[in-house]
């Protein structure tokens, strides 16, 4: 059987048409297989023999370099179809098939032992008469050029640094990745060799040993390339007054002057290290603990018997400033900037108008005289926020109810209050809502509704735990007039016991200022009113100034705190190491700008509001690596 193919019209090489016949050849076996099977004939792949009269098609079948992509998938498709042992070299002149290629007459056909009636005459042979192989072709054409990349990779071990954050776990994780990398190079048959069980001494000494040089050849390459040729280290380095030396371990160290007294060789020949490197500064964040939190200065010395770092001190200071539980035991409070003061503490205006209340106690009293028991009471005190006068009324308990009897009893004595200033105590929350519903009630009658807006009290919380916030801490009746009023036209005021405690009636309006008329001239009660504005001119110019100065803020350099900071909340009756640590969420900045009251949460998810100078803000790390 014999199949051939007619070439394609677009130019091709020798090569590759040989290639395609070779392709077809093994195509042709397939359907040779094929019908034979049907017949219950079936070959082993030994008893098939491929021939090609091309060493080129021969070399491509047999190598295994990588080929250009015509000759590579027809390369696969062949040996997909056939084996590489089946393909053998035939010469030129016995190939039946090359008739079919260069053409011949058919008379040359008609002999009966023509070749390509019977092939070969040595193909009915033996294999040793059959043709010997040639070797195969070593600069085959088609072959797809290979550009060699050399990737250069340098060990990273960043990895454990990583994972590690303190130095003991640090020497302990390279401790058992030395010990590995050393089990693996002892061949089996010397495992008795290989290292067991808990990492010995030595082998921590190794894996310090090794950290230590990775941070010295990180900090100071180019002095360890110095050393290493024998030469001095640079003029300008850090290290060019400490004497140094490399060891049997290549680490540098100080050749000081204490060589002969009788301490270790570490202390007499410290390694030099450099702070700004992340092993240098975990290994000082890992002695300042084992040392139980010790100061700067102690944290030095105990590391100068072993070490000398460049710029300790700054380190070591840093050190103990981003301690944690350092920072708990010694918290340094934010301290705003004091803010200016609010309007009704620098607005003249009737005593006790602007007022802040708060209780005190509590107080045993005992009514009668034998075998009384003592019962608790408290003391409400107010006080004026501008002349800081003081009212003190009994209470005999911390309800609401007992509290809005005591401020009606000091509105009765003193005045109508306009603005009420308190903290944020129960009894008064309770107080102002029985006071407010109340006010709704009664504003349902209409008779009543003029008298609430004139004896209505704006009462105001200031923030929890923040009393520095509230500043400084008798009517109708008391404005009934004694006398009556004069018939004289240019006496418009009555004579009433206001008079007696702030100088004028308690409801009466503002007065007229009298100071520019002269004294002669004035009348008795008129004098009054010159002495009372005489007072008020005094506090305007005497007192008021004084409240301008901010002696404990020179200079504003207080950072506000911010959303998200980590914070520790001063809590009263609690030591240090117990208070909570807080989560900032809200800032609530006054008009200038100045956080003075937060709302944080703790862990629980409470939330809370707080004055700013309650927290301690913990040491940010991003923040701190940002601003060096």
């Amino acid at each position: 059987m014999s199949k051939s193919r007619v070439a394609p019209m677009r130019t091709t090489t020798i090569p590759r048409l040989e290639l395609c016949g070779a392709l077809l050849l093994s195509e042709l076996i397939v359907e040779i297989q094929a019908e034979l099977s049907t017949m219950n004939i079936k070959f082993d792949s030994s008893d098939i023999v491929l021939w090609t009269d091309s060493s080129v098609v021969l070399g491509w079948i047999q190598s295994v370099v990588q080929l250009k992509s015509f000759v590579a998938n027809r390369i696969t498709q062949i040996l997909e179809n056939t084996e590489a042992k089946m393909w053998r070299h035939v010469p030129t002149s016995n190939n039946p098939a090359d008739l079919i290629t260069r053409g011949t007459n058919v008379d040359t056909l008609a002999d009966p032992n023509h070749i390509w009636w019977n092939g070969p005459s040595w193909l009915v042979n033996t294999e040793d008469s059959w043709p010997a192989e040639i070797p195969l072709q070593e600069d085959l054409p088609e072959v797809r050029p290979i550009k060699l990349a050399l990737l250069a990779t340098h060990g990273d071990t960043n990895w454990i640094i990583d994972r590690c954050s303190n130095w003991l776990k640090l020497m302990r994780v390279t401790g058992y990745v030395l010990r590995f990398v050393f089990n693996c190079k002892i061949p089996k048959l010397k495992k008795d060799d290989r290292q067991l069980g808990s990492l010995s001494v030595a082998e921590l000494d190794v894996s310090q040993i090794f950290w230590l040089l990775r941070s010295q050849i990180q900090d100071f390459s180019s002095e360890i390339s110095s050393l290493t040729r024998g030469k001095n280290v640079d003029r300008r380095s850090c290290l060019k007054s400490l004497n140094q030396f490399l060891d049997d371990h290549k680490v540098i160290k100080v050749g000081g002057r204490l060589a002969y007294p009788p301490i270790p060789e570490n202390q007499k020949c410290p390694i030099v290290l450099s702070s700004r490197n992340p092993i240098v500064k975990m290994l000082f964040q890992y002695e300042h603990i084992r040392l139980l939190h010790i100061g700067p200065q102690g944290l030095l010395a105990h590391i100068h018997r072993t070490y000398w770092p460049i710029r300790d001190r700054s380190l070591a200071r840093l050190t103990v400033h981003k301690c944690i539980v350092c920072v708990r035991s010694k918290l340094l409070m934010l301290q705003p900037v004091m803010a200016p003061l609010p309007s009704v503490r620098v607005t003249r205006c009737r005593a006790f108008e602007n007022a802040g209340v708060d209780l005190c106690g509590n107080i045993n009293i005992r009514s009668g005289l034998r075998k009384v028991t003592p019962l608790k009471h408290y003391i409400a005190v107010f006080v004026c926020m501008v002349t800081r006068a003081i009212y003190l009324e009994l209470v005999r308990d911390l309800s609401s109810d007992e509290f809005i009897s005591v401020l009606f009893r000091f509105i009765a004595r003193r005045c109508e209050c306009v603005n009420l200033y308190s903290d944020n105590a129960t009894n008064f929350i309770g107080a102002k809502k029985i006071l407010s519903s109340w006010a709704f009630d009664l504003s349902k009658e209409s008779k009543f509704n003029d008298r609430l807006t004139d004896l209505g009290i704006e009462w105001q919380f200031i923030p929890p735990s923040a009393p520095h916030f509230g500043g400084l801490i008798e009517a109708v009746l008391n404005s009934r007039p004694l006398t009556a009023i004069s018939s004289d036209p240019s006496d418009f005021n009555a004579l009433t016991p206001g008079h007696f405690l702030i100088g004028c009636p308690l409801t009466s309006p503002p007065e007229p200022n009298v100071l520019d008329i002269p004294k002669n001239r004035l009348r008795k009660f008129q004098l009054i009113q010159s002495r009372l504005q005489h007072f008020w001119k005094r506090w305007s110019s005497e007192y008021l100034p004084q409240l301008q100065r901010r002696d404990r803020w020179i200079s504003n350099k207080s950072e506000n705190i911010s959303i998200g900071d980590l914070a520790i909340l001063k809590q009263d009756n609690i030591p240090p190491l117990q208070w909570q640590m807080v989560r900032v969420i809200k800032v609530s900045p006054g008009a200038e700008g100045v956080v003075r009251v937060v709302t944080v949460r703790n862990a629980t998810g409470a939330e809370y509001i707080r004055p700013a100078r309650k927290l301690a803000r913990l040491p940010n790390q991003d923040r701190e690596d940002a601003e060096d």
